[in-house]
């Protein structure tokens, strides 16, 4: 019972931190896709948020293939 209990609690903790993850990525699509934030912010700011979009999107597929394991 305890093994149960515990990737229950692992699959919980996935399900939570995808939401979390996907919440920021959503954000940035936002900023991204905002010709205004695009044309007005630094040029660093930018690329820092594309890269960050780039590494949020890693960790979705990961959390999501790590659900998908355990169901």
């Amino acid at each position: 019972m305890k093994v149960a209990a515990l990737i229950l609690t692992m699959f919980l903790a996935s399900d939570s931190a995808a939401g979390q993850v996907l919440t920021v990525k959503n954000n940035i699509h936002a900023q991204l896709t905002n010709q205004n934030f695009v044309m007005r912010a630094p040029i660093d700011k930018v690329t820092e948020l594309r890269g960050r979009s780039a590494e949020l999107e890693h960790q979705i597929n990961t959390l999501n293939n790590n659900l998908e394991a355990l169901g």
